[in-house]
């Protein structure tokens, strides 16, 4: 008889732990779900802003030089409205790449979402980030910087393409 109880706790004890196992294996197939459902509801949020028509309007007046060359960039002469806008666009893309950086959201669901904007943001204020770096704010775009360099890294040639020439 206490060989029947021996072989009923063995198999107990094997079923605890299949049971176990497969609670353990749905436990990580539910965080995955979770992840998947953050990166899209980060993507989503940040999408709707900076695909509205007052940034996308605002970035191809950056784009197309509006505001200057380059090297002569300089948003504390843009007016209040435009100072505003140039400084969520910077926001925005740092925040994009901290998100990156972090693996909050994955970098291909933002190539996909973003394409070639954030390399063409980059260029067109590129001389202004670096200057304000070197004045006084030494962590300014660091993580646009790191987003624009991943981007370069994984895709030079589709970058290369968008960002050859910004005008």
């Amino acid at each position: 008889m206490d060989e029947v109880w021996s072989a009923l706790g063995a198999i107990s004890t094997a079923v605890g732990a299949l049971i176990v196992m497969i609670g353990g294996i749905y436990a990580r197939s539910q965080v995955n779900e979770a992840r998947l459902a953050r990166n899209i509801t980060l993507l989503i949020d940040f999408q709707r802003q900076y695909h509205s028509l007052e940034f996308r309007d605002f970035r191809s007046r950056l784009l197309i030089g509006e505001f200057g060359e380059p090297e002569s960039l300089d948003p504390e002469t843009f007016d209040p409205v435009d100072q505003h806008k140039f400084w969520m666009l910077v926001d925005q893309i740092e925040f994009l790449g901290i998100l990156v950086e972090r693996r909050l959201i994955d970098f291909d669901l933002v190539l996909s979402s973003f394409h070639r904007s954030p390399p063409r943001v980059w260029n067109a204020i590129k001389p202004y980030i670096l200057r304000r770096r070197a004045r006084q704010l030494p962590l300014l775009g660091i993580h646009f910087e790191r987003l624009v360099q991943r981007y370069n890294d994984e895709y030079p040639s589709y970058v290369n393409r968008f960002t050859k020439s910004i005008r």
